[in-house]
């Protein structure tokens, strides 16, 4: 079966991007596989909380972003296959890892990023890059927009 990768963040971007994507799966008879991604800077690890319990708020707050972002389309959905996934990581390298054997990858062009002036963002212009098939970049204007 055909599989469309989304990241989301909870940015309204990455919102129009898994909008986007379910059209998309619609259209081509594809699955949505949603991947958000989190990551504890090196840095942190110098604060006076243990690595582990970083790790696990990191890690639930994504998973919260995820059930946030697919309850904020959930009437767009209807019928189509998603698959949900949460990992860790350097968000661009594991959307890049994840569209092997995709058929498409889409991605807001900004998110949450600490960059978020950047016409094009971190995330999505590393994708650009490195990614393993086709991919599509919602551009920020259209991106709150999108209904």
């Amino acid at each position: 079966m055909n599989v469309i990768v989304v990241g989301v963040d909870g940015s309204t971007h990455s919102i129009a991007a898994l909008r986007y994507a379910l059209r998309e799966a619609r259209a081509h008879d594809a699955i949505v596989r949603v991947v958000t991604v989190w990551h504890i800077p090196a840095l942190a690890y110098g604060a006076p909380v243990a690595p582990s319990a970083l790790a696990d708020d990191a890690q639930e707050g994504a998973r919260s972003t995820l059930e946030d972002v697919l309850a904020a389309v959930a009437d767009e959905i209807g019928g189509v296959m998603v698959q949900r996934l949460v990992s860790e990581g350097d968000p661009g390298h594991v959307l890049a890892a994840e569209s092997e054997g995709a058929q498409l990858l889409v991605v807001g062009s900004r998110g949450h990023g600490n960059v978020g002036e950047l016409i094009l963002g971190s995330v999505s212009h590393y994708c650009c890059r490195h990614a393993h098939c086709p991919v599509t970049v919602i551009p920020h204007t259209l991106g709150p927009a999108q209904p």
